[in-house]
C-alpha cells in the first residue's frame, strides 16, 4: 500500500472530499472545510500540510480555486456555462416570439378547447413566454402548472412552433404527454444519450430542432444536466421552466432551479391561485400549510369524515411499523379499493425501524412471502432477497440495459428469475422488460417503500408517509412537504404528532454551497 504521507495518497484524499461534497449536492467547498473533510477521510491531523497537494491538483487542473472557493473543476466549468447561458437569456431584447394577434387568438382558442378560464397569473405567464427566450414558472400542487404547459404548448402548436416536452424522469414525462397529448421523453432521451461514447449526441455543435422546449419539474435539475441541457439550446429557441420551488433540491450537486428563481432579472411567474377542484384536497392545504411553517390539522379516521387526508398517531416507531404493515396489506385495499400497487410507503430515512430497508423487508414477506415449493423463484444478493413479484426500483441511471436507458426513480415488478445465471427480468412501469445480470443487480432496490428523496417527481396514488422522531435528524419542511404532494388521491400519515410538528417548523440546515446566482450577477455587470 501507499505510505500515511505519500503525496499521490494525500491528492486522492483531497479530490476525494471534493467528490463526496458533491454527492451532498455541494459544488464547492472554502479552503478550510475542504482541508478538515480530507484530514477526516485520510486520517492524519494537523502536522501534515495538504497546500502543496492541492496546489499541485489545481495545476493538472483537477480542481479550480475561485476566490476562497474550491471546486471540481467539471463542476466549476457547468455552474460558470449555466451562469452564462443565463446571462445572455436575460440580456436580449423582449419581443413578440410570436405576432400579437395570434397569440390572443391561440389563447382564446386554448381556452376554448381545454374548457378553463385562465387565471390572470396564467395569462401573465403566457404573455412573458411568447415575449421572452427564458421563462420560469412555479407553483405547489394545484395551481395550475400542468394546466399552463398544456396551454403553451397548444399555444405555440397554434402558431406553427415546434414544441419539445420533457422532464427529469420517465414518469414525469409520461404524464407531460398525456396532458399535452404530444410526445414527452426524458431529457437523457430528448438529448439522445450515447452509452459507448458516454456523452449526448444533442449539444452546442448538434443543437436540438424546436422552436420552444419545456421542462417539468426543474427543481430536479442538477448543475451537470442543466449544462448539458443548457447547452443544446438553439439561440432562437424558447426555454420554459416549470417546477415547485418549495420541493427537495436535485439529487445531483447545484440547486439550479431555486438559484436561478433568486436572480430578480430571470423572468418567473409564481402560481398561487388555488383551483376549485384543487381548494377541496385536503392534500393540497396540507402541503401549503406545511409550506408556510403551520403544523397541519390532519384528522384521525372517526369513521364519519371523509377526506383524502388522514394521521394515525403512533408514538413507538415498532407500532407504526405495525400500523404501515397492516393499512398496506389489508386496510387500505379493503377500505378504500386501492390495488397493491398504487400504495407506497414513503419514509425519510433508509435505516431504522422505519427505514426502508426495514419497511421493505416486512411488506415484502407479507405481500410476497417465501414459497418453499417454489424456491428457485427467488435470488439472494447481498441482504435482500428478489422473488418473483416484488416491486423493485433503479437507484442510478444506467444507459446500458436498454438503448433509452433505465434511470433513478424507475420502478417495475420481477417477471422472472434464473438463480442458476444470477439474472433477473424485471417489467418496467413503462412496459419494458430489462434484464439484470448478476453485476447490475445491485443497482435495484425492493420498492415497497421507498425513500421521500427518491420519490421525487412521481406521483402515487395512495402514499403512506411514515413520520417519527426516531428520524429527527432528517426532519424538515422541504422533505415533508415533497412527501406530501407525492399523493394524488389518499395521504395517510403514521406515527408521531411531534415528529410532524418538528418537520413542519424546521427549515432545513444543510444549506448547499452553490455560486450561480454571483456568477449570473458577474455576467450581467460585464455585459
Amino acid at each position: 500500500g501507499l505510505q500515511p504521507d505519500s503525496p499521490q495518497r494525500l491528492k486522492a484524499g483531497i479530490y476525494y472530499a471534493l467528490e463526496q461534497a458533491a454527492d451532498e449536492g455541494h459544488c464547492h467547498l472554502n479552503q478550510a472545510t475542504l482541508a478538515q473533510r480530507a484530514r477526516a477521510l485520510l486520517g492524519i491531523g494537523d502536522e501534515l500540510d495538504l497546500e502543496p497537494h492541492l496546489e499541485s491538483l489545481i495545476s493538472e487542473n483537477f480542481i479550480v480555486r475561485e476566490l476562497e472557493m474550491l471546486s471540481l473543476t467539471q463542476l466549476y466549468r457547468a455552474e460558470r456555462f449555466v451562469a452564462q447561458f443565463t446571462a445572455q437569456r436575460i440580456a436580449a431584447e423582449p419581443h413578440p416570439i410570436i405576432e400579437e394577434q395570434i397569440i390572443e387568438r391561440c389563447v382564446a382558442q386554448a381556452a376554448q378547447d381545454l374548457g378553463l378560464e385562465f387565471s390572470p397569473e396564467q395569462l401573465r405567464a403566457v404573455q412573458y413566454a411568447t415575449h421572452h427566450p427564458f421563462l420560469i414558472i412555479t407553483g405547489g400542487p394545484g395551481c395550475g402548472k400542468t394546466t399552463l404547459i398544456r396551454a403553451l404548448s397548444a399555444v405555440y402548436d397554434r402558431a406553427n412552433r415546434r414544441v419539445l416536452l420533457a422532464a427529469p424522469t420517465g414518469r414525469a414525462a409520461q404524464r407531460m404527454s398525456q396532458v399535452c397529448g404530444m410526445p414527452a421523453g426524458t431529457i437523457h432521451r430528448l438529448l439522445r444519450y450515447d452509452p459507448h461514447k458516454h456523452k449526448f449526441l444533442h449539444d452546442s455543435h448538434n443543437p436540438l430542432p424546436g422552436d420552444v422546449l419545456i421542462i417539468d419539474e426543474a427543481s430536479m435539475l442538477d448543475i451537470n444536466l442543466a449544462r448539458d441541457l443548457f447547452a443544446a439550446i438553439p439561440g432562437n429557441c424558447v426555454l420554459i421552466l416549470v417546477g415547485d420551488k418549495d420541493q427537495l433540491p436535485s439529487v445531483g450537486p447545484g440547486r439550479v432551479f431555486a438559484d436561478l428563481l433568486a436572480v430578480r432579472e430571470v423572468k418567473s411567474v409564481a402560481l398561487s391561485h388555488l383551483f376549485r377542484r384543487s381548494e377541496e384536497s385536503s392534500i393540497n392545504s396540507v402541503a401549503h400549510m406545511i409550506n408556510s411553517g403551520i403544523t397541519p390539522e390532519i384528522p384521525a379516521p372517526d369513521g364519519n369524515t371523509k377526506t383524502d387526508a388522514y394521521f394515525l398517531p403512533k408514538t413507538s416507531a415498532d407500532e407504526a411499523a405495525n400500523l404501515i404493515e397492516s393499512l398496506v396489506a389489508d386496510q387500505l385495499p379493503r377500505k378504500f379499493g386501492f390495488e397493491l400497487d398504487d400504495i407506497t410507503v414513503l419514509t425519510p430515512s433508509n435505516r431504522g425501524p422505519l427505514g426502508t430497508n426495514e419497511l421493505n423487508k416486512r411488506l415484502q414477506k407479507r405481500l410476497n412471502p417465501e414459497n418453499n415449493a417454489l424456491t428457485q423463484n427467488q435470488i439472494m444478493h447481498g441482504e435482500t432477497c428478489f422473488r418473483v413479484g416484488d416491486r423493485v426500483c433503479q437507484r442510478v441511471n444506467n444507459y446500458n440495459l436498454h438503448e433509452a436507458g433505465v434511470f433513478n426513480g424507475d420502478n417495475g415488478i420481477i417477471y422472472r428469475v434464473d438463480p442458476q445465471n444470477r439474472k433477473l427480468l424485471v417489467e418496467l412501469w413503462d412496459g419494458r422488460l430489462i434484464e439484470y445480470e448478476s453485476g447490475d443487480i445491485s443497482q435495484l432496490s425492493l420498492a415497497y417503500a421507498v425513500s421521500v428523496h427518491r420519490s421525487q417527481g412521481s406521483e402515487i396514488p395512495c402514499v403512506v408517509l411514515a413520520l417519527h422522531e426516531s428520524q429527527y435528524n432528517l426532519l424538515e419542511r422541504q422533505l415533508l412537504y415533497t412527501g406530501v404532494t407525492r399523493a394524488k388521491k389518499l395521504l395517510v400519515v403514521v406515527g408521531s404528532k411531534r415528529a410532524l410538528n418538528i418537520a413542519s417548523r424546521r427549515t432545513s440546515s444543510k444549506q448547499r454551497c452553490t455560486y450561480l446566482r454571483e456568477r449570473i450577477k458577474e455576467y450581467l455587470s460585464n455585459a
